[in-house]
């Protein structure tokens, strides 16, 4: 790790200098999570495309198999 956590730290207060005013953000619901940069979450779109996306993989799941299915029945050996 590139100087350590204290390193880390530092660069992170670095944008807020002591006695600066800056926008606090915090959780009306529970003020003990409060954040002084707001980086928004990938995770709310995780749960919404996933969900979408279900559809369109079980479509092309039935359309392969009707696809084999439709091959199998046009190259068998005609019985009777």
């Amino acid at each position: 790790m590139r100087g350590g956590p204290k390193s880390w730290a530092r660069r992170q207060i670095e944008p807020f200098p002591s006695g600066a005013r800056v926008t606090a953000y915090y959780d009306p619901a529970d003020p003990a999570e409060a954040f002084l940069v707001h980086r928004p979450s990938w995770l709310p779109w995780l749960f919404a495309l996933v969900p979408s996306l279900l559809p369109y993989g079980w479509l092309r799941l039935r359309a392969a198999a009707r696809l084999r299915e439709a091959r199998k029945q046009a190259f068998s050996p005609a019985l009777g």
